[in-house]
C-alpha cells in the first residue's frame, strides 16, 4: 500500500487543488491520503474537514490528533493537525511518524503543496521504484504549472557546494524534448516537491532533518542516502505540475519582492548544510556567498534583502557556537514576510 502526505500551511485552495487530482489514484487503488496542516493561521482546518467529507463521506474512528475518513471502495483521507509550524521538514515528519506506526505501506510520496499530478504520475513512479530497488529517492518529470511546455526540472538538483550554487537538472528546456531524450542525467539530490521513498529507506536512513526549518532537507536526506549506498533517481514518465514558492512566497518577480522569510532561510539554510557536509569549505563558501548576495541586492536594487541576509549569518553564528553539530535551528530574524 502506498501513502501521499501533502504539507498545508495557509493555502488550502492549492492544496485542494493538489488532492483533487490525486482521487483518479485512489480509485484506482492507491490507498491513504494524507494531509498534514502545519498549524495553520487561517481556515485551512475547516476548509480541509470539508473537503474530506464530500469525497471521502465514511467516517472513522479518530486517533489523537488524526481524523481518518474513507471511501466506499477504501481510499482513505486523513487529516492531521501539527501544535506549531515547525517547518517543512517537521511537518513532514509528523506525517512520516504516523504513517510508520500503522506498518502497512510499503512507500510514501512526498508532495508539495503547490502541485497537480497527472493521472497516471504515482503509478509510473512505483512501477518505476519497483525495477529500481536501490534508488533511495525518486523524483518526478516537474513542469511548470503555468507554463506547462517547460520543464522545471528532471527530478532533481544539481549542487556545487563551494559556491553553494544549485540547478535545475533539464531546466527551462521543452516538455516534448526532455520526454524523448534518451539522456542519463545526475542528480545531487531529489527536488522536494514530488519525492517517492519506500519506508524501509526511511527505517535505514531516518526521518527529515529538522535542523532545517526550510530549503536544503532534499539535499541533506540525499547526503545520507549516499552514506548508506542508495541511489538518486528520476522517473521520466511521472509528470507533476509544480506552481513553485507558494508557501513562502520565494523568488522575487516583476511584480513582486523576494520574501525576506524566504530569503532568511535559505541563507541560514545553506550554511547549516555546508556546516553538516563539508566543514572545509564553510568559510570560502559563506564569504564568497556573502560577497555574490551583496553584489546583487546592489545591482538590482533589493536593499531590504539586506537584513535577511546579515540576520541569517548572524544566527547562524550564535547557533551554531552555542550546540556544535546538534544545532536547533531558533529563528532569531525578526523580518516581516
Amino acid at each position: 500500500m502506498t501513502a501521499v502526505v501533502i504539507l498545508n500551511w495557509n493555502r488550502a485552495a492549492d492544496t485542494i487543488e493538489c488532492l483533487e487530482s490525486l482521487l483518479p489514484a485512489v480509485a484506482a487503488g492507491l490507498g491513504t491520503l494524507l494531509c498534514c496542516d502545519n498549524a495553520s493561521s487561517d481556515d485551512s482546518i475547516t476548509v480541509l474537514e470539508s473537503w474530506g467529507r464530500r469525497y471521502f463521506p465514511e467516517p472513522a474512528p479518530s486517533t489523537g490528533s488524526v481524523t481518518p475518513r474513507r471511501q466506499s471502495g477504501g481510499g482513505e483521507f486523513l487529516l492531521l493537525q501539527t501544535e506549531r509550524n515547525g517547518g517543512y521538514a517537521a511537518g513532514n515528519n509528523a506525517a512520516l511518524r504516523y504513517l510508520l506506526s500503522r506498518s502497512r505501506y510499503r512507500f510514501i510520496w512526498l508532495l508539495n503543496n503547490d502541485t497537480v499530478v497527472e493521472a497516471d504520475a504515482l503509478p509510473k513512479l512505483l512501477a518505476y521504484a519497483c525495477r529500481h530497488p536501490r534508488a533511495g529517492a525518486i523524483g518526478s518529470t516537474l513542469v511548470d504549472y503555468h507554463h506547462r511546455e517547460l520543464v522545471q526540472c528532471a527530478g532533481g538538483c544539481r549542487y556545487l557546494p563551494a559556491l553553494t550554487v544549485m540547478w535545475n537538472v533539464l531546466g527551462g528546456r521543452p516538455l516534448r524534448e526532455v520526454m524523448q531524450s534518451r539522456k542519463v542525467v545526475r542528480l545531487d539530490y531529489v527536488h522536494g516537491a514530488a519525492m517517492l521513498l519506500s519506508t524501509s529507506v526511511i527505517a535505514e536512513v531516518g526521518l527529515l532533518n529538522e535542523q532545517f526549518f526550510l530549503y536544503y532537507e532534499e539535499a541533506d536526506y540525499a547526503q545520507r542516502l549516499h552514506s548508506k549506498g542508495y541511489e538518486l533517481a528520476w522517473c521520466r514518465d511521472s509528470i507533476v505540475y509544480h506552481k513553485g514558492a507558494v508557501s513562502t512566497g520565494g523568488r522575487a518577480t516583476a511584480k513582486h519582492p523576494e520574501s525576506t522569510l524566504a530569503n532568511y532561510h535559505e541563507n541560514l539554510s545553506t550554511l547549516l548544510f555546508t556546516w553538516l557536509h563539508y566543514p572545509y569549505l564553510l568559510l570560502p563558501a559563506a564569504g564568497f556567498r556573502l560577497m555574490m548576495k551583496t553584489i546583487v541586492f546592489l545591482l538590482y536594487r533589493r536593499g531590504y534583502l539586506f537584513k535577511p541576509l546579515l540576520g541569517a549569518y548572524w544566527d547562524f553564528m550564535r547557533l551554531t557556537y552555542r550546540k556544535p553539530k546538534s544545532l536547533a535551528v531558533v529563528v532569531l530574524f525578526d523580518g516581516t514576510c
